[in-house]
């Protein structure tokens, strides 16, 4: 299976399931979440919380270059969001808190989304044939879920119930640690940068049952074994972990 093969079938998995990514800063973990959004299908919604105010844009200097999504729309109105889904012209919904906001917001926020989405799903026959589905991507997830324990209510709605009305979640993090469990214990797809903690490795492999977690991200990938490749996906050979 080459880099492209991989890719493809990495994100046809991606696109049915949740899924988890994390990895530390300058990873190449942005670059990587920002090419699997724009391949989602286009038919779909696309909602992502983006606390840093950085997904639409991109670069490590004081001055940051546009970097669209597909036909993205970006507010800072936690109510325009839900407005925004209704509209069939912006499939790419940016929410870019203006100041560090309290857990409450993104709580209302992500129920009111889960309305909609289960009225569409569940309520009228109108509305319910205009829904095709609905990709959530929750980056700097602890924002969101700022202690471990208990998980916010309309996180695990969407993580238990979401697949059966067609919603995903990608959380996506620098580290595995200080956040839910369930974030990547339900997740089908894992996506691991470069974590240098050992820490964190081990947490990965301890509440994953993935052993070759605990490697060193450094170092090759076994090609004998079926659920790992090392995969580069144009991030300027920057290696990825993958297990699905």
């Amino acid at each position: 299976m080459d880099d492209g093969q991989l890719a493809g079938r990495m994100l046809e998995r991606m696109r049915d399931y949740h899924a988890f990514i994390c990895g530390q800063t300058q990873s190449g973990k942005s670059y990587g979440v920002h090419q699997l959004i724009d391949g989602f299908p286009r038919d779909q919604r696309r909602v992502v919380i983006d606390p840093k105010g950085e997904m639409d844009r991109r670069g490590t200097g004081p001055v940051k270059r546009p970097w669209p999504l597909l036909d993205q729309v970006v507010t800072d109105d936690p109510n325009r969001v839900v407005r925004l889904l209704d509209d069939p012209h912006c499939p790419t919904i940016l929410y870019q808190p203006p100041y560090a906001v309290a857990p409450y917001v993104y709580h209302d926020l992500l129920w009111g989304i889960w309305e909609w989405v289960w009225e569409h799903k569940r309520g009228s026959a109108r509305k319910a044939s205009k829904y095709v589905g609905l990709l959530l991507v929750l980056d700097e997830v602890h924002q969101v879920t700022p202690i471990p324990y208990p998980v916010p209510m309309p996180v695990a709605t969407f993580l238990q119930m979401g697949l059966g009305v067609r919603a995903r979640v990608w959380s996506i993090n620098q580290r595995p640690s200080g956040i839910p469990i369930a974030l990547y214990s339900e997740a089908y797809t894992r996506l691991v940068w470069h974590l240098e903690r050992p820490i964190d490795r081990k947490l990965l492999a301890s509440e994953t049952g993935i052993p070759e977690m605990l490697a060193d991200p450094r170092e090759p990938y076994s090609e004998s074994d079926p659920r790992y490749r090392s995969a580069w996906l144009a991030q300027k050979g920057r290696a990825v972990r993958i297990h699905f």
